[in-house]
């Protein structure tokens, strides 16, 4: 019979935070979010032609 698999407390097994506490990392995360919004939408549209 298999043991009995650990517990962890939520606070625990919580994921990590995104941490953009200087300017450069906010910039650099906020053009990947604008460029995966615009790979989508020109996938959409090229699709649609």
């Amino acid at each position: 019979m298999d043991p009995k698999p650990p517990v962890y407390d939520a606070d625990d097994a919580r994921q990590g935070e995104v941490i953009l506490k200087s300017r450069g990392r906010r910039s650099v995360f906020i053009a990947g979010m604008i460029g995966i919004a615009l790979i989508a939408l020109i996938i959409i549209i090229v699709s649609l032609r």
